[in-house]
């Protein structure tokens, strides 16, 4: 008998803790919810029929907003998942564009240490079309071309 009392409990705990929000949802709403039995021979009294009537009015609007409240919720957490989805699609989006980027940065770099010439040839050229442009940027590149050692 003690091992099946105990077995008992620890199956009900196992219920309340499973069920707790939906329990806790149960007891703040009877709070409110629950009607108050008046017996028949003074609510024939009309002050205390009508605020009876108050009364029950009450609850249903009580009933009405908790639903409403309910369903916003509801929908809140549904649009942000919804949104959190599609954060993650353009992250993911962006992410390839630039993983693409950098491989063929990569590319280019391999392409240089490959052949030099073809690296002059192209720094020629953009200094060229910079100069063209702008006199400042080709004043710019030169500086940049010496740190590093290319000029």
């Amino acid at each position: 008998m003690e091992t099946s009392g105990s077995e008992i409990i620890w199956r009900l705990l196992a219920w309340l803790l499973h069920a707790r929000d939906e329990l806790k949802e149960r007891a703040y709403l009877a709070q409110f919810l629950v009607r108050v039995k008046i017996p028949t021979e003074v609510i024939w009294d009309e002050d205390v029929a009508l605020l009876y009537q108050q009364y029950e009015d009450q609850i249903d609007s009580f009933k009405q907003v908790h639903m409403k409240l309910k369903k916003l919720k509801r929908q809140a957490e549904e649009r942000s998942v919804s949104e959190l989805v599609g954060d993650t699609k353009r992250i993911e989006h962006d992410f390839d564009c630039l993983s693409r980027k950098v491989e063929t940065a990569k590319e280019r770099v391999r392409t240089y240490l490959k052949d030099p010439l073809t690296f002059v040839t192209d720094a020629c050229v953009l200094g060229h079309d910079v100069f063209q442009k702008k006199p400042h940027s080709f004043q710019k590149l030169n500086l940049f071309a010496r740190r590093n050692k290319w000029a």
